[in-house]
């Protein structure tokens, strides 16, 4: 059975049975590769936007995002094509996540 801690913004994984143990924990530090600021960038790159906002709500862990997106290319399509588009920016990214909420919105017309 695998335990999941948070401490200094590090994710551990508490093992059973042997294994990479931290013979003072018994907690092998793991990574989450992408941060906030590469799924950040990855986003306003391919959406031609600078209205991007990236949080991990997990306290530091990486496992659950919260993401805003507001871009021009959304405009005339409906929700789940905006969801979609920005699902398949950053596609390998979410494969490692636990989850993430998505809201994109259209810039207001001038």
């Amino acid at each position: 059975m695998l335990l999941h801690h948070y401490f200094k913004n590090s994710c551990f994984q508490k093992l059973s049975g042997s294994g990479n143990l931290n013979s003072s924990f018994g907690l092998r530090v793991f990574s989450i590769a992408p941060t906030v600021e590469s799924v950040k960038t990855k986003l306003m790159n391919a959406l031609h936007t600078d209205e991007v906002e990236v949080e991990d709500t997990s306290g530091g862990c990486g496992s659950m995002y919260s993401i805003s997106v507001e871009s021009e290319q959304f405009r005339g399509l409906r929700t789940p094509k905006q969801h979609q588009m920005v699902a398949a920016v950053i596609e390998e990214d979410i494969k490692q996540w636990h989850g993430f909420t998505l809201k994109t919105r259209i810039p207001d017309t001038k």
